[in-house]
């Protein structure tokens, strides 16, 4: 399997960005976590294997993608987007500064 694509630092800033005004839903948001798969549906048809979700460290989307129907209260998506484990430590960072930055304005 190849190695995930890692991400540039301008696309997780702005991640980090749109994630603090509430743009985007993550796996870490879906109760319970065992319903992962149906709302990020694209799981349903990956390999059986998993040896991808190894290297995955944030799977999301933006809300402007979901379906127009939901799932217990949570948004479905046919399509998502990833963050590898490598650019976690960057974005939980660039979230930080964010909030501190927003924090400090108020």
């Amino acid at each position: 399997m190849k190695k995930m694509k890692r991400m540039k630092k301008e696309d997780l800033k702005r991640l980090a960005c749109d994630m603090n005004k509430g743009l985007v839903f993550t796996d870490r948001d879906v109760q319970p976590p065992r319903m992962v798969t149906s709302v990020f549906m694209p799981l349903i048809f990956m390999d059986a294997d998993k040896k991808w979700s190894n290297q995955v460290g944030l799977i999301y989307e933006y809300y402007d993608k979901a379906l127009p129907r939901g799932i217990n209260g949570m948004p479905m998506f046919m399509s998502m987007r990833v963050v590898p484990k490598e650019d976690m430590s960057a974005l939980i960072e660039y979230v930080q500064k964010y909030r501190e930055a927003e924090i400090a304005v108020k």
